[in-house]
């Protein structure tokens, strides 16, 4: 929100008032080794100048927006040239050449339902390129590559990052990385992200990633009320986050609650020192994934790889979906259940047959408003329950998307006598009265505590009717309401907490080690481990050359540092480390070096081949660490020979192992 008010809903222009010096704080932000991402819509906002000059053209589709104004004719060059233009003046020259484009299915308004998807789409008719039926599928490529494009003609000194929403065959050609979408928190979810970046790999889109700990921890499926304040969401999180670290763009995002690492540091340190350790563990291996990264952009190689591709000859991996090669040695299997603490429990919503109008109807009167302070009236209608979740989409007539409010007025009639517990849970502010007391109280929610449920147990008599009144104001994209309960009858279920999980290891005829302890297993068979919370099945294929850099801050913050070279022995393996400036197209150009290591299992030796290239910056000398893992006798525990160090100058070398 960058650009201020709705009716400037992505204007690509910084609102002055609050970002009066855009390029300079963006240069600060660059001097301080962070980067900057901004949000762009394929909408705009009716105010914005954008909006203007496209409408003066007829260059908007005649559909609403959740966020205001209109999506623009991608298919339209001039619209293209008119979306760039507005871009540039806005972004690109303040600094910007990190682009979020969200929404880019594209989304309208409604979004509740595939039915009210598909009927705002086919109301859009004709786009400059012909049916939006026939061509619909292709919005988020031809979004994605004129920017890019645009770009690079205007600039090369930065590389364009395009996070996207939405993918279409060839995208990965315009700096894109796709995402999972706003999905909810809970382990089912999560688990299905994994064959989500399995199948989009497979199918030919390398960069893919998600939002850790999920978009919504308590919307819209998501069942985790307390967000970060409460234990299983801390547990889901950390799980989520030793996953991302093996995704190929490792990306925490979402709404409802802050995640930063340290936010764990004093609620459980148990999690947080689990975080630290994941978060180590991505930095160390950065060697290993920026020169697949370069197998990705030089050969059509994948990060995330289904075991069948590697495994072909071993159909027990073909029903696996939960387990995945990340680059061409490290097999991942996140853990996707709670070994810790109970899921939060989300009460009931409380049904219509417990609730009263004041006419005697069933349900409760419920006045909408078209503004925060309740004040001018939309619409009166009645609703049984109260559970309501919006992402633009589904308000009754005259409320507007942002910025209105409600109210619900009747009887609450228990159907039990004992101590019930009344729940509110709302995004945004909320406060309910029971007996014409205010008894919860969210109207202005506290930013130190984000859980959204609040509660208040109280003793009710079965067939009693008590007067409640709830008010909900919103000012966010998002909204979510609803009125629980727990009744005295109410019980939880018992969780059997077992911490150990199975793990398959394809049929590999030198066997696997365990990353972690080095442990070694043979391949074609399952076995069940123990995982703490700071662990999770990680194992190396052997056969295996892996690089592993010191533990940083960010990505240059040692340059030149030595690397330790493990080689994971029982078969022949090779490596080519790759490094380049990092942050520019030179390498198109030849501006890269790449060192090729081998490792000769019979012979026990490792080649390290000759520095194949330079660029600015580049240093040939470098320490190599060198450690050799191999296979104990007569069982899992392997053998660690002491780490021999190697100073590297450039030329080729071997070193013998006998």
């Amino acid at each position: 929100k960058y650009w201020g008010d709705w009716g400037q809903f992505s204007s690509m222009y910084f609102e002055p008032e609050h970002y009066p010096d855009p390029a300079e704080n963006i240069e600060k932000l660059r001097a301080n080794n962070a980067d900057i991402m901004v949000s762009i819509w394929p909408a705009v906002g009716p105010e914005s100048e954008i909006h203007k000059e496209l409408k003066a053209k007829d260059l908007l589709y005649d559909v609403g927006h959740w966020g205001s104004g209109e999506v623009f004719d991608v298919y339209s060059p001039e619209a293209r040239d008119i979306y760039w233009k507005h871009i540039k003046e806005g972004l690109v020259k303040n600094g910007i050449h990190n682009f979020w484009m969200d929404g880019t299915e594209p989304q309208f308004f409604k979004s509740n339902t595939q039915e009210f998807i598909e009927e705002e789409l086919l109301r859009v008719g004709k786009t400059a390129a012909g049916p939006i039926a026939k061509y619909l599928n292709t919005y988020a490529l031809m979004n994605s590559q004129d920017v890019y494009e645009k770009h690079r003609a205007y600039s090369d000194e930065d590389r364009v990052f395009i996070l996207t929403r939405s993918a279409w065959a060839g995208q990965q050609r315009n700096g894109t990385v796709t995402w999972s979408g706003d999905i909810p928190a809970n382990f089912e979810t999560f688990r299905n992200q994994i064959s989500a970046g399995v199948n989009i790999s497979m199918a030919g889109i390398p960069y893919w990633t998600h939002d850790i700990g999920a978009f919504f921890p308590m919307a819209r499926g998501g069942k985790y009320l307390s967000g970060i304040a409460g234990e299983s969401y801390q547990e889901l999180y950390t799980r989520w986050f030793q996953f991302g670290a093996f995704t190929p763009i490792f990306r925490s995002h979402g709404t409802g609650t802050p995640r930063e690492v340290w936010q764990l540091k004093d609620r459980n340190p148990m999690c947080y020192n689990a975080l630290v350790k994941t978060l180590n563990l991505r930095y160390q291996l950065m060697p290993y994934i920026y020169s697949n990264a370069w197998s990705v952009s030089s050969e059509g190689y994948s990060f995330m790889r289904g075991l069948p591709m590697d495994f072909s000859n071993d159909k027990k991996t073909y029903n696996i979906n939960d387990q995945y090669l990340f680059g061409p040695s490290i097999m991942v299997k996140p853990i996707t259940r709670n070994m810790y603490y109970e899921i939060e429990r989300i009460p009931p919503v409380i049904s219509g047959k417990n609730l009263m109008t004041p006419d005697g109807e069933e349900g409760l009167k419920v006045t909408w408003y078209k503004d925060e302070v309740l004040d001018e009236v939309a619409s009166v209608d009645i609703e049984k329950e109260i559970n309501r979740s919006w992402s633009g989409g589904g308000f009754p007539e005259g409320v507007p998307a942002n910025n209105f409010s409600a109210r619900w007025e009747g009887y609450l009639i228990p159907s039990e006598t004992g101590v019930h517990k009344l729940v509110t849970i709302a995004d945004d502010g909320a406060r309910f009265w029971l007996n014409n007391e205010l008894v919860i109280d969210q109207w202005i929610p506290d930013p130190s505590s984000p859980a959204n449920l609040r509660t208040y147990e109280v003793n009710l008599e079965k067939g009693k009717k008590y007067p409640i009144k709830l008010e909900y104001h919103q000012n966010e994209a998002t909204s979510s309401i609803s009125l629980g309960w727990e009744m005295p009858s109410f019980e939880v279920e018992a969780n059997d907490f077992s911490k150990t999980e199975p793990v398959y290891l394809p049929n590999h005829e030198a066997g696997w080690y365990d990353l972690w302890t080095n442990e070694f297993y043979e391949g074609g068979q399952s076995i069940a481990k123990e995982y703490p919370m700071d662990v999770f099945p990680l194992f190396v294929k052997s056969g295996s050359i892996i690089p592993f850099g010191p533990k940083q801050q960010y990505v240059d913050e040692k340059p030149n540092a030595p690397i330790e070279i493990r080689v994971y022995t029982g078969q022949d393996a090779e490596f080519t480390f790759y490094e380049d400036e990092g942050n520019n197209y030179n390498y198109e150009n030849g501006a890269f070096n790449t060192i090729h290591f081998s490792w000769n299992d019979n012979q026990r030796k490792l080649k390290i081949g000759e520095s194949t290239g330079a660029f600015d910056g580049y240093v040939k000398d470098k320490t190599f660490n060198i450690k050799i893992i191999e296979p104990g006798e007569g069982g899992r525990k392997s053998k660690v020979l002491p780490v021999r160090r190697h100073q590297y100058n450039g030329s080729a070398s071997e070193i013998d192992f006998r």
